[in-house]
């Protein structure tokens, strides 16, 4: 665990693209990012205030129903 995040190394040959991409990355990301919301304790990505008065899931309500989608 690097940074109080759960990162699992991409092994596989298959999967997605997307995330292999980030996971190359990622350490350049944790070293780059804070995560300090309210009290620290927990951060709540889709609910929390990131930019201006607004949530994500009230700024983006249709991405917000797919992320709910229990596949």
């Amino acid at each position: 665990m690097r940074g109080n995040w759960i990162t699992t190394e991409v092994s596989s040959p298959y999967g997605s693209s997307v995330w292999r991409s980030i996971s190359d990355l990622w350490d350049l990301v944790l070293e780059r990012s804070c995560c300090k919301v309210g009290n620290g304790r927990k951060v709540a990505f889709w609910k929390d205030r990131w930019c201006g008065q607004v949530s994500l899931s009230q700024r983006f309500p249709h991405l917000w129903n797919l992320c709910q989608i229990q596949l």
